[in-house]
């Protein structure tokens, strides 16, 4: 099916049971969500959004197949909670292919108006925690608001015990979701973390129920800024 207008994404390709992740960035609640497709195979596509704004976070989803027509899938909705989506893009019984997207997002005819983020009860003057052993990446830094960073670690096995540890600067919080876009109850699943990695770093532990694909989210404690470093484990 041809996208109207231009599209927001150059070419991807996917194979196998994998999933590509694409950050779509922090969506407001009541924003009015449009995602196109066009390729030349059979993809399923779902968007996760994950708020890091309570203790336990929240998390919604929504999964499609075919309605773009052509065997492209096309999303609409509108976002119930605010936060920070991720689109997954899969091949339909793991074939492969390539395809381009189009994301169109109209906010809140009247934006949501968030209260104003409360002076952080802890400490601020963080010093790096040491992360035993070699840190998986270089360092990357977000900027406030509760805008996540959103990095894909892969597909995961049922029974997968991941472990995530920090090197942060700043108060940061973490979550991670496993999502499999063609399980007989495709909920996603989350955890969140705060502060159990001592020195206001998060510590993620993740014993997964089902194969999928694995979305590190990253942010800050109140909206505060920071650089971080993390260790990714998978047994």
């Amino acid at each position: 099916m041809e996208i109207t207008g231009l599209f927001s994404s150059g070419k991807h390709c996917v194979s196998g049971s994998s999933a590509n992740v694409h950050a779509l960035g922090w969506i407001e609640r009541g924003s009015a969500i449009t995602i196109r497709f066009r390729s030349g195979f059979d993809p399923v596509a779902g968007v996760v959004t994950l708020g890091i704004d309570t203790p336990a976070g929240r998390s919604t989803y929504i999964i499609d197949d075919d309605s773009g027509g052509n065997l492209d899938p096309e999303i609409r909705y509108t976002a119930s909670i605010s936060g920070n989506a991720a689109l997954y893009v899969s091949g339909f019984r793991s074939t492969s292919g390539c395809y381009w997207y189009n994301f169109e997002m109209t906010p809140p005819a009247a934006s949501v108006t968030r209260a104003a983020a409360p002076a952080p009860a802890k400490s601020t003057a963080v010093r790096p925690a040491a992360i035993t052993g070699a840190p998986s990446i270089a360092y990357h830094c977000i900027a406030g608001d509760n805008v996540t960073n959103i990095h894909s670690l892969g597909r995961v096995g049922r029974g997968a015990r991941i472990t995530v540890t920090f090197d942060t600067d700043y108060d940061a919080v973490a979550g991670l979701v496993n999502m499999d876009l063609f399980a007989a109850d495709p909920q996603p699943r989350y955890v969140m973390d705060d502060d159990s990695g001592g020195a206001l770093a998060p510590e993620l532990r993740l014993t997964t129920t089902q194969e999928g694909t694995v979305t590190l989210f990253v942010g800050g404690y109140s909206s505060i800024a920071g650089c971080y470093r993390f260790r990714v484990e998978i047994q």
